[in-house]
């Protein structure tokens, strides 16, 4: 029987078409270091404008609050968002996963990260619904610090976003970190109302 199940296999293995030289392209952008200098400079000029997004404004707008809320201190504010999604989708993308992230640094923690808001926009939504351009956008997600640390902090705005692909791997892209938006947080608490 094993050697029966053997001819089988060897027969499967001869017997599949040849690959063509484009299905190895498509797959080799996924494997860079793979490629030959001629597919390298073609598919990492095609990667680039796979990720990119152009984003016109990230920008606070109004801080409503900064509190010490349950130990813990929060700021709730709004910020105004323009950006084109259209350039980062093709046809493997099946949606992006789009996010604002604020960032800051304190003495106990180097890097602070906070999804403040976060969008899924499909690819079959219409070209005009993959333009974000909102003034005034409420937080989702509140900037909460994990101490009492977040008055008199530099906090920096910067949109991320995840390509969901048809098939193949999940791959990320930012706005570029020399463009982003920044702030500075009082050195008191405040409350300014919605």
């Amino acid at each position: 029987m094993r050697s029966l199940m053997d001819a089988c296999q060897v027969k499967q293995a001869c017997c599949l078409p040849p690959v063509k030289e484009e299905t190895f392209v498509f797959l080799s952008q996924f494997f860079e270091p793979a490629l030959d200098s001629h597919f390298h400079s073609h598919y990492t000029h095609m990667n680039d404008k796979l990720f990119l997004v152009v984003v016109h404004t990230l920008k606070l707008k109004k801080l409503k609050s900064l509190k010490s809320h349950g130990g813990v201190d929060r700021a709730l504010l709004n910020f105004d968002l323009h950006v084109d999604l259209n350039p980062a989708f093709h046809w493997n993308i099946k949606q992006l996963f789009v996010y604002v992230v604020a960032s800051y640094k304190t003495d106990a923690n180097k890097n602070n990260q906070i999804v403040l808001w976060d969008k899924i926009v499909e690819a079959t939504d219409s070209p005009e619904s993959k333009i974000i351009q909102q003034d005034s956008i409420f937080v989702k997600y509140a900037l909460i610090d994990q101490g009492a640390d977040l008055r008199g902090r530099d906090v920096k705005l910067q949109i991320m976003w995840d390509h969901m692909p048809l098939t193949g791997l999940l791959y990320m892209g930012e706005q570029d970190k020399n463009a982003v938006s920044s702030f500075t947080l009082p050195y008191d608490y405040t409350s300014a109302g919605r």
